[in-house]
């Protein structure tokens, strides 16, 4: 299935576009990654200018549209990178690279497309000059498009193409809207009293459908995105032209207010004050409903249209991860809720995340959440929400972030020139390292020191102990390295090589570099008492199904020799679809043992069910690693 997808791209000198993504590769981009020539790599600029420094910007003539990484594409992810690179004064585009991105292939994707960029270039004094630049490049996929991670054979969704669309100017008759679901105001701007708006254009198709919606101007980035979740529910009859339904092109404001006169507190306080409904506390109605994630389609209320919205009357902020500030990004998971009429929160599903660390930070504290219930004819009733959750990082957790030296002296001979740099890399993807279930259950603790070399991509070519240390723990501090992405290190303008190391440390308390979470403790207890305390595969309403299962990555060692091979792993899959303590029963190589452990433990499940109850179960899943 070729999902529907959108890209966009804003210039700092106030040129940008957005359009759908096909799956074609542009030329010159060979496997989205551009190539770069003698010629580029031979040029070298003869003095250079910022935007603020000229007269006349460079003008964009054309502009390559980035090709979607396939393995984000079928995971469902979406995210951004920041591109920097110089337009020369030819208006070709020089020396580009990935500042930042949300995921290593979006920043590849980002710089192929973005090479063959062309423009009129900028000029200073009438005359033509090297320009710096910055764009930024985003990539997301429509939310009325998720795709499952796994589908049975032969079941293919069709794809929606636009036969023809039309402004509201040309139509007989207007979409009118017969379902809008209201968006969830952004806990961080709701608590600071912020109140804004956002402009969300999108089409209505011939069923009344929102496609292709996204934001074409906020107040503030966070209502923009919750804008948008919220109009891609929106339903709507169609417009007509000439007596027949037609595809058209709308735009509509969406107003956030905090307004202490809220017009539907007294419809809310009047139904909980005929059903002397009383909110539990949080953690008791957490606990009562077993904390389980089931996936949409078995979701076992769907959304209903409301009279008055849920409000949140309580929600904790999540918590940054500590194992996540090494990267020190900011990121977005936006969860699928499903809101009892008591106003608990029930079932929490995952729909998309810019990075797989966050999530059960996101999920464990949508789970505490309270609201008041949406109220239908007067009534409570269960209703669904899709609510995006904001993880921004603070000066102070900053800190944390991992950061290089600047190398203040002479190389030492034993360094090889392809790894002396001038500007140091920047660590962009980081995942952290999975604690070995064999350490937690022994206790082992302590602290393993790792050095490793990136080529001129920013890419891991090797790592290797960089000191003596508990074997387990560097194997999977390795394993983790191993698949961490740079902006490159850079000398005299060009991308270079660097040697590093990193050392983690492992521990159960809050500050550990391998994150061990309430539910993995709980789920290692159980296991010390025996497998009989988890459910059996065979007991189960039926086999849990695959919600994320992001393909692993074969250690570059060998890739380079061209080896692959298989993996056998128990797992535990928590009652909330989260894969527990993996365990290696056979491995073809111990390297792929350990990069198997550190994939699967990103992977997400629906949750097991036994008679319609969320369970923790035993599982074995094979880990298959190809060399294509």
């Amino acid at each position: 299935m070729e999902k529907r997808l959108r890209w966009m791209t804003g210039l700092s000198v106030g040129v940008g576009l957005w359009c759908a993504l096909g799956a074609q590769e542009e030329a010159g981009a060979v496997d989205g990654k551009w190539e770069v020539t003698k010629e580029e790599a031979a040029w070298k600029p003869d003095g250079l200018f910022d935007l603020g420094n000229l007269e006349q910007p460079p003008v964009p003539t054309f502009q390559a549209r980035p090709v979607y990484p396939m393995e984000l594409r079928v995971a469902g992810i979406t995210g951004n990178a920041i591109v920097g690179f110089i337009v020369d004064s030819h208006g070709k585009v020089r020396s580009a690279y990935a500042i930042r991105a949300t995921h290593p292939e979006f920043g590849e994707a980002g710089v192929a497309a973005v090479s063959q960029w062309k423009f009129e270039p900028g000029r200073v004094g009438g005359r033509v000059v090297n320009t710096r630049m910055q764009v930024p490049l985003y990539f997301n996929i429509v939310p009325d498009a998720p795709a499952p991670a796994a589908k049975a054979p032969g079941m293919e969704e069709e794809e929606w193409k636009p036969d023809g669309l039309f402004d509201l100017s040309d139509l007989e008759q207007q979409p009118v809207p017969t379902s809008q679901a209201s968006p969830v105001y952004p806990l961080e701007l709701r608590e600071a009293g912020i109140m804004g708006n956002a402009i969300v254009g999108f089409i209505v198709d011939k069923q009344g459908k929102v496609r292709s919606p996204y934001a074409v101007r906020a107040t503030h980035p966070e209502f923009g995105e919750a804008a948008v979740v919220a109009v891609a529910q929106w339903k709507f009859e169609p417009g007509q032209k000439d007596g027949q339904v037609v595809n058209t092109r709308m735009q509509v404001p969406v107003i956030f207010n905090l307004l202490p006169d809220d017009p539907g507190a007294a419809a809310r306080a009047e139904a909980r004050k005929k059903l002397a409904i009383a909110l539990p506390k949080v953690k008791d109605s957490v606990d009562a409903v077993g904390a389980s994630h089931v996936p949409p389609p078995e979701l076992q209320v769907k959304q209903a249209p409301w009279d008055v919205a849920p409000q949140p009357l309580k929600q904790r902020k999540p918590e940054y991860p500590y194992a996540m500030r090494r990267i020190g990004d900011d990121g977005t998971v936006v969860l699928r809720l499903l809101v009892r009429k008591t106003g608990v929160v029930d079932q929490v599903h995952v729909l998309r995340s810019t990075n797989p660390g966050l999530d059960e930070a996101a999920v464990d504290a949508a789970l505490d959440w309270v609201f008041s219930p949406a109220i239908k004819n007067g009534l409570p009733i269960d209703a669904e929400l899709q609510v995006p959750i904001m993880f921004r990082i603070d000066g102070k957790k900053a800190r944390d972030r991992w950061t290089i030296s600047k190398n203040l002296g002479p190389w030492p001979e034993s360094v090889p020139e392809v790894f002396r740099w001038d500007t140091a890399p920047e660590l962009v993807s980081y995942a952290a390292p999975v604690y070995p279930r064999a350490a937690l259950m022994d206790g082992r603790k302590g602290k393993v020191r790792v050095k490793f070399a990136i080529d001129e991509q920013g890419r891991v070519l090797t790592a290797l102990p960089a000191e003596d240390g508990d074997p387990d723990l560097m194997q999977a501090a390795i394993a983790a390295v191993e698949t961490f992405r740079f902006k490159p290190a850079r000398r005299e303008w060009k991308p270079c090589g660097a040697i590093l190391n990193m050392e983690f440390n492992f521990t159960t308390n809050s500050r550990s570099d391998a994150p061990v979470s309430r539910d993995t403790i709980r789920v290692l207890k159980q296991l010390k008492r025996g497998k009989d305390r988890f459910a059996d595969l065979t007991e189960l309403d039926g086999l849990p199904e695959p919600l994320s299962q992001r393909p692993p990555k074969t250690p570059p060692q060998l890739l380079k020799e061209g080896k692959g091979g298989e993996v056998l792993l128990e797992v535990v899959i928590d009652r909330k679809g989260f894969v527990r303590l993996p365990k290696v029963l056979e491995a073809t190589d111990p390297a792929l043992g350990a990069a198997a452990i550190h994939a699967v433990s990103n992977w997400r499940y629906a949750a097991p069910l036994r008679d319609g109850e969320a369970v923790d179960v035993v599982a074995k899943l094979p880990v298959v690693f190809r060399v294509e």
